[in-house]
């Protein structure tokens, strides 16, 4: 069954105003909040979908999400606001984060951010991490929370220079129903599973570590930890406990980083860390914070997303003021980034193109659109003179210069193509298994890179001595060159 406009149906009491994204649950809106005497508010609204508000299954599993969110209060977590029910509309309404998610923040500053920028990001989430692994029930009891998807795509970095994680979608109670989750399923994002999540077995908040060791080990190297490799070949690695070894480029700098990151990449969970808490006390000891980081970090994304800001606003106040003028059955949201990112960090995949639509989908580009309008007949005709006439003359001095010019040589052997990067959205054929079973394609932020050799001693962080000597004092064959800082 076709889901249906969001033209013709919306939720009352929130004014739906761009399409942030579309997953196979829900569909998430920017929205605004209208009330008495010219208040307007401006919330995030992911609202199930309407042919899934039937299936017993679906609606208990956004039923716990909203349990969970509704538990969570913490300045690095995202706040949710209310559940909202409508008619067959059932819907999470949470703060809406004027920001970027830390996918495109980590791809567009590349180089430009420092190593303690990254730090500081990672010690907020393991803040937030900390705070939904110790949530306790309203009876006290610990709920043992485990979010089960901590990834650069499940975090925002705000304007202001807040670090927010957000999408608990898929996260787990300790004590929850097993049949909320089916069997067989991986439920997260493969380039950031701990290797217990794989087996499908019980598992608890050093699973979240895990992938916040994955998380340093990229900001340590560069790049992404299992860029490059298949989904099938991380599963097998994962399980037999080959992960990729931090180069020791990015060891040597920083060996009480590389220290930590390699006890949260521990492969059994009773040599991680403890708790995020924990982790973040070791990652504060290995790397001094600066004070002024969130003032830095802020400042540095306002420069870097000035015109994509500028664009987001000048589209939301539009439809603010359309929102007004138009019947509610008249107005469609429109797909908020026609580059595909959501300033909610929900990739925005649709549009929503319903009719009647008045708002035309606009061009967040920084260039100038082209005005759209009728051609007259006479126009066309010019047109086609002036093509023919054209297309005669090249054609003509195409036959002199071939009769004057001298015979030609071989075509040149066409050069190597560069590397190609993998759109964060859109999974490639290789990775479409991934994305079917809970794993994420390779994100555009990082440069794909070939498999890395099995180190079965990585676990520990013990980078690859540099070319010089072996352990017998021989002259050792120097290592691959290193992965250019593209930014990943």
């Amino acid at each position: 069954m076709a889901e249906p406009s969001p033209a013709t149906e919306t939720t009352s009491k929130y004014r739906r105003l761009a399409v942030l994204g579309r997953g196979g649950m829900a569909t998430v809106y920017l929205a605004a909040l209208k009330g008495q005497r010219g208040f307007t508010k401006l919330v995030v609204v992911k609202e199930l979908r309407t042919e899934l508000a039937l299936d017993p299954e679906y609606t208990a599993m956004f039923s716990e999400e909203a349990r969970i969110a509704a538990r969570l209060s913490h300045p690095n977590v995202v706040q949710t606001f209310e559940v909202h029910e409508d008619g067959a509309s059932t819907a999470l309404v949470m703060e809406h984060l004027d920001g970027q998610p830390y996918t495109v923040v980590r791809r567009k500053l590349a180089a430009k951010m420092p190593l303690a920028l990254h730090v500081h990001v990672i010690c907020e989430i393991l803040e937030g991490l900390h705070h939904a692994h110790e949530l306790r029930g309203f009876d006290g009891a610990p709920l043992g929370l485990v979010h089960r998807d901590v990834s650069p795509h499940n975090v925002i970095v705000t304007y202001d220079g807040d670090v927010k994680l957000l999408d608990f979608g898929i996260a787990k109670l300790v004590h929850a129903s097993e049949n909320l989750t089916q069997t067989g399923m991986l439920k997260g994002k493969l380039a950031y599973m701990a290797p217990e999540q794989t087996g499908g077995g019980a598992i608890d908040r050093r699973a979240d570590l895990f992938a916040m060791g994955i998380l340093l080990w990229e900001v340590l190297a560069g790049r992404r930890m299992w860029g490059g490799v298949e989904p099938a070949q991380i599963l097998g690695r994962l399980i037999g406990g080959d992960l990729p070894a931090l180069p020791y480029e990015a060891v040597a700098p920083h060996p009480d980083l590389a220290a930590v990151c390699a006890k949260a990449l521990s492969m059994r969970a009773e040599d991680r860390f403890g708790s995020a808490r924990e982790m973040l006390s070791a990652v504060e000891a290995a790397f001094a914070r600066s004070p002024s980081a969130r003032r830095e970090l802020s400042a540095s994304l306002l420069e870097a997303f000035a015109d994509e800001r500028a664009s987001q606003a000048s589209v939301i106040a539009r439809q603010l003021s359309l929102a007004e003028s138009v019947p509610t059955g008249e107005f469609a949201p429109v797909r908020l980034s026609s580059s595909g990112e959501s300033i909610s960090g929900v990739r925005a995949t649709l549009s929503t193109a319903s009719p009647p639509v008045v708002v035309a989908e606009p061009s967040l580009s920084s260039a100038p659109t082209a005005a759209r309008g009728r051609v007259s007949p006479a126009a066309l005709a010019a047109l086609g003179i002036v093509v023919v006439l054209a297309g005669a003359t090249l054609g003509g001095w195409g036959l002199w210069a071939r009769a004057v010019a001298a015979p030609s040589t071989a075509p040149a052997s066409p050069s190597a193509s560069a590397s190609s990067r993998i759109d964060e959205g859109a999974a490639p054929p290789a990775l479409a298994s991934a994305a079917a079973t809970g794993g994420a394609p390779a994100d555009a932020a990082m440069t794909p890179e070939p498999a890395l050799p099995a180190t079965k001693s990585l676990p520990r962080a013990v980078a690859t001595k540099p070319h010089g000597s072996d352990a017998g004092g021989q002259k050792a064959s120097p290592p691959p060159p290193a992965a250019p800082d593209l930014g990943y």
